[in-house]
């Protein structure tokens, strides 16, 4: 989906949504519901405002080669998501810990 492609690039690019709301004009809630997959089918404008912020083509945003966005996790990435999941914490407190944790800076 657009959505996981969307945070794919993003994480890569270590870009904040704050940074990405600021590159497109485009609300930062707005940014997180289309990157949680809740809007699953932004426009063609949003979605190409998203692409030119994360300096992607929106050929690659759309037509991912491969339908795992993300790298393997080695052993240490599972032990850390894993010990995420036994303490309770949510997707959306460990996506929120994140965005706090960058400081929205936007790295270029």
């Amino acid at each position: 989906m657009f959505g996981d492609r969307f945070r794919h690039f993003r994480y890569q690019k270590r870009l904040s949504l704050e940074g990405i709301a600021g590159r497109t004009g485009i609300p930062k809630p707005i940014l997180k519901e289309i990157e949680r997959n809740a809007i699953p089918n932004p426009s063609m404008f949003i979605m190409n405002k998203i692409a030119t912020a994360l300096e992607v083509s929106l050929d690659e945003m759309l037509y991912s080669s491969s339908s795992n966005t993300f790298e393997e996790l080695d052993e240490e990435w599972l032990k850390v998501v894993r010990e995420a999941m036994e303490s309770g914490i949510s997707k959306e407190e460990f996506s929120e810990f994140l965005e706090f944790y960058n400081g929205g800076r936007i790295e270029e």
